[in-house]
């Protein structure tokens, strides 16, 4: 019987051995270049991470001696429960003096800083605080600016001064701690109410006067639509039990608010007098306008 077999030839074999040879090369070209290709992404992250300059160059750059008439904002990157290291120095291995939550902001100085160097720390003012400055990375921040001449509005004429006239007043309160006391002192502290309703007596509204306000503060006012907001208006938020409007802010123009909070703590800047973006939280808003 074994002489009856078919045997395969020695060319038989080989051919179909590089036959199968040849038909994974393709495969194999194919695999190596996904290899290549995730091996350059992992580099190129890894490059990122160890220098922030490279992703954020020239980011800084644009407000470079802005601050004699803005304010130079740096919003933190990430959400109310994510934070952000303020150093002591200029280094990411100094001492970490404080920390920031996302979508809340610091204010900037540029001076010393020059256009197109390796600008990946910024100074930034830390009033009431000591020290009164650290540094911050500028990859994990956004930079933008408020006119405080202005706030963006578009007419100086009429109730625009007053409004101009509440922003900054608010602004004079900036690195306050949170408080009831209601004092004119900075270093006692204020609430968001007290913030609010000095920053309007100041403008010649006596908001204390209303039976409106004295009923409930969220009906004081005009009720407009966030596409009608103008700097000056009042940001009211829900409370975290949905029900009532227990927190409010004055609108600063572009997203920007100013508060005083406790959630993360009553002192500067994880707390008390402190400008975020207007949806610094995710809850409901309202927002009244008391200047029209």
């Amino acid at each position: 019987m074994m002489s009856h077999m078919k045997t395969p030839s020695l060319g038989h074999a080989v051919n179909g051995g590089t036959n199968c040879r040849v038909a994974a090369l393709p495969q194999r070209r194919t695999a190596i270049r996904a290899m290549a290709l995730a091996l350059s992404a992992m580099l190129a992250w890894a490059l990122l991470a160890a220098c922030p300059v490279l992703a954020h160059a020239g980011s800084i750059d644009r407000y470079i001696g802005l601050d004699k008439r803005y304010l130079i904002v740096a919003t933190a990157h990430g959400t109310n429960d994510q934070f952000k290291p303020i150093y002591a120095k200029a280094s990411a291995k100094s001492r970490k003096i404080s920390k920031i939550q996302g979508r809340s902001c610091l204010v900037c100085t540029t001076s010393g800083m020059k256009k197109g160097e390796a600008n990946s720390f910024v100074k930034v003012k830390l009033p009431t605080c000591k020290p009164s400055h650290g540094y911050i990375r500028t990859s994990d921040f956004d930079f933008d600016t408020i006119d405080t001449k202005t706030f963006g509005l578009t007419s100086r004429s009429g109730s625009n001064s007053q409004r101009i006239l509440a922003c900054n007043h608010a602004l004079s309160f900036l690195g306050a701690k949170y408080s009831n006391a209601n004092s004119l002192n900075k270093h006692a502290g204020l609430n968001c109410r007290h913030l609010v309703l000095r920053a309007y007596n100041v403008a010649g509204h006596k908001v204390w006067a209303s039976r409106a306000y004295k009923m409930n503060n969220s009906h004081y006012g005009k009720k407009i639509t966030k596409a009608d907001l103008r700097a000056g208006d009042m940001v009211f938020y829900k409370g975290y039990n949905g029900r009532n409007y227990n927190h409010m802010a004055l609108y600063l123009g572009k997203g920007y608010v100013i508060q005083s909070t406790c959630d993360k703590g009553k002192h500067y800047p994880t707390g008390g007098v402190r400008i975020t973006k207007m949806k610094f939280r995710a809850l409901p808003q309202v927002y009244r306008d008391a200047l029209h």
